[in-house]
């Protein structure tokens, strides 16, 4: 890795260890050197953004995380003068690498989702294999060691990893290419198609889907459509993408509760106008299968009813209260009640709905 010494204006070579060491933290500064990019006094401004736009430095592995973790980022061309700044070229910037302003100025990488960070690696390229993964060591803050000669083993680590400290499965929203494959991605590349997953917001006390790394793979907690038939099942994620979708993996059983990813692609739910809020479900027992769960729907806009898979129904039951959220009451010919009919909880294709258990 190379580095510039601000006080000999000149770069130095770090070695692997050194590298390692710095791998996990953060500059308050950074001057980024664009080694390809020569600026004359007489290029017209459009000249000059079409010249840094095309830099390599934007390519780079290890420069998205010099672009994101400092405060402030300083460019310099070829023959080391001043070309801008990340605040007043951010625009510009934001174009190249797909990454919003509000993110490059206020540094808030925190706000976005685990896979939107890995959709703005996947376009990056590293000497190594294993530095794809390394270079995103300090984005996650994440502690792992970096093992040159691991190859594509080093994303997998990285990942599992990112598993024990974010809830975040936007980490499964990843396609690929080749059959069935494990829960985790192979390369930052295969988080390109949902470069804007978002995470559904939580609100306190509402429960979370958790998931964990074992010794025999990941052991998640998920909403399933299906288990009984020999068709893969679709798995729930908790996150949408920027048009509102609703997103799943789908699972194959293998036996019991153990479940193999079925293909590489995603399930995407439609959305259906009418509903704006989270229809929410307390205290609903855990041994109630997915399959038997109810659904409600709202009569009048004044009461409450729930009603069974096959439409019969029934009253205000043990599970609790439940809540509906109408966006635009009596605009629609289509009633809340008619939507609602036509909806089990197990299938979220026909009906903008999520379901939360506290």
């Amino acid at each position: 890795m190379w580095l510039l010494h601000t006080g000999q204006i000149e770069l130095r070579f770090f070695t692997d260890q050194e590298a390692a060491q710095a791998a996990g933290g953060c500059a308050i500064g950074c001057y980024a050197y664009l080694s390809d990019v020569s600026i004359a006094l007489s290029d017209h401004p459009e000249l000059v953004d079409r010249k840094v736009s095309q830099s390599k430095w934007f390519t780079g592995g290890w420069t998205l995380q010099e672009l994101l973790a400092p405060l402030s980022v300083v460019f310099l061309d070829s023959q080391w003068e001043t070309i801008g700044t990340k605040e007043n070229l951010s625009r510009l910037i934001s174009n190249v690498t797909k990454i919003p302003t509000s993110i490059l100025l206020n540094c808030a990488v925190e706000q976005v989702s685990v896979a939107q960070i890995m959709y703005w690696a996947s376009k990056r390229k590293t000497t190594r294999v294993e530095d794809r993964a390394y270079s995103l060591i300090g984005l996650f803050n994440v502690n792992m060691p970096m093992i040159y000669g691991e190859g594509e083993k080093a994303f997998t680590r990285l990942q599992h990893e990112i598993i024990k400290i974010f809830d975040d499965q936007s980490l499964f929203t990843w396609t690929g290419w080749r059959g069935d494959r494990g829960a985790v991605a192979r390369y930052p590349d295969e988080f390109e198609a949902y470069g804007t997953v978002k995470q559904h917001p939580s609100s306190p006390g509402q429960f979370k889907p958790r998931f964990s790394t074992t010794n025999r793979g990941l052991r998640m907690e998920l909403h399933l459509n299906s288990t009984s038939s020999p068709e893969p099942a679709v798995a729930y994620l908790d996150c949408y993408s920027d048009d509102g979708r609703y997103l799943g993996i789908f699972l194959s059983r293998v036996s019991g509760n153990y479940f193999v990813r079925s293909g590489t692609s995603l399930w995407q739910g439609e959305r259906v106008q009418g509903f704006d809020k989270w229809l929410k479900l307390h205290s609903v027992p855990a041994e109630m299968s997915l399959h038997k769960a109810i659904l409600l729907c709202h009569d009048n806009r004044d009461e409450i009813l729930t009603r069974d898979a096959d439409q019969n129904s029934c009253v205000r039951s043990s599970f609790g209260t439940s809540t509906v959220g109408v966006s635009k009451p009596g605009s629609a010919q289509h009633t809340v009640k008619a939507i609602a009919r036509h909806v089990v909880v197990g299938d979220v294709k026909q009906c903008d709905i999520r379901i939360t258990v506290d």
